[in-house]
């Protein structure tokens, strides 16, 4: 059918013909099928269509592959299983290669009677954050998921409790405990134990770091733009005036504004990726904030581009050989680097991909 054409095709939503969009499907659900289907297939994650991917669908690149790597486990899958974009992108954003995995499936056949009875056991055994060399370059947009501010305060509270030591705050707790005093050697001088004084001093440091972090989070979703490393704005500070922006965010397809917009927790962020105003950069946030954030599934990142753009590819460095696949997505990318040439644009360079693919 034509539905399953653009869903397997991941033609946006706002590209689907008007008698499909309307009477057939709403946004979301055709977000959620899209992600479903891409999963099944072990599929790169749909970056094409992000926007929707993350605030309709519900699903980051970090949740999507976490749930694609949770479905091989399960059924005890092959690392050959993934097709090669795939592999490279799980290998990017969590780290996870051929040894890796098969580290990881065989620990689990280890425990054999968990392994049978309780399957959530798999769950928790994929990685639930990116890896620390996930990159995330400083001239991308970066875009606040639409969670509850509990589920981010758990993820935080989670993340830098195993960040920060357990001895936090020792050398204050030493000369808090008065050491040098051979008289009171456990106790400081305003009665507090060592461990005492040392929990007290962790608990205060994880409660700022996690206020601090969700003053970031909660800044992108207002959309008030804000000096790096400045306390956010309040809640109804006036924000800046929109500009125009002429260039598209993408991956390409993230365009919004068309009749029968959804509602709900993600309408707003959908409303305002639309208005035009000038997107948050990660450049504007304190580095490593803003990359725990994104590490933690909070914030999600895309870039611009323009047809008049040309694009680079660089030597290739961590490249996964994986099976070879005829899904067309797979033979897309590969077409697509191959043909890539500095010297042209990503306009010509898509009229000959599409010149080839006719040809077909």
């Amino acid at each position: 059918s034509l539905l399953a054409f653009c869903v397997d095709r991941c033609v946006p939503y706002v590209d689907l013909p008007t008698a499909l969009r309307d009477s057939i499907i709403d946004r979301t659900g055709y977000a959620k099928r899209m992600l479903q289907q891409c999963r099944e297939r072990l599929r790169l994650y749909p970056y094409a269509i992000i926007d929707d991917a993350v605030l309709l669908g519900g699903e980051t690149p970090l949740d999507y592959y976490a749930s694609v790597l949770t479905l091989m486990l399960k059924k005890e899958w092959a690392y050959d299983a993934l097709p090669n974009f795939t592999a490279v992108d799980i290998l990017r954003l969590f780290g996870i290669g051929r040894n890796e995995y098969i580290n990881l499936l065989n620990g689990l056949k280890g425990r054999t009677a968990r392994w049978l009875l309780k399957g959530s056991y798999v769950n928790d055994a994929v990685p639930r954050k990116l890896a620390p060399s996930a990159t995330l370059h400083p001239a991308w947009i970066v875009r606040s998921v639409a969670l509850p501010a509990d589920v981010a305060t758990e993820r935080l509270e989670k993340h830098f409790d195993k960040e920060l030591p357990s001895n936090f705050g020792s050398e204050e707790a030493a000369a808090a405990a008065g050491e040098a005093d051979n008289a009171v050697p456990e106790s400081s001088a305003s009665g507090i134990s060592a461990p005492a004084f040392l929990n007290k001093k962790r608990k205060a440091e994880l409660q700022r770091l996690i206020r601090r972090h969700l003053e970031i989070w909660a800044m992108l979703r207002r959309g008030a733009k804000a000096k790096p490393g400045s306390p956010s704005p309040a809640a109804d500070a006036t924000p800046p005036p929109k500009a125009p922006h002429e260039r598209r965010t993408t991956p390409a397809g993230s365009a919004f504004g068309f009749k029968g917009q959804p509602e709900g927790p993600s309408a707003g962020l959908l409303r305002s990726s639309a208005d035009g105003g000038t997107p948050y950069r990660a450049c504007e946030f304190p580095r490593k904030e803003i990359h725990a954030l994104y590490r933690l599934g909070l914030v999600y990142a895309s870039i611009e581009v323009s047809p008049g753009d040309s694009f680079v590819v660089p030597p290739f460095d961590g490249f996964v050989m994986n099976r070879p696949s005829q899904d067309w997505l797979e033979r897309l990318l590969y077409d697509t680097l191959s043909a890539l040439d500095e010297r042209r644009t990503l306009a010509e360079h898509a009229r000959d991909l599409v010149g080839s693919s006719a040809d077909q």
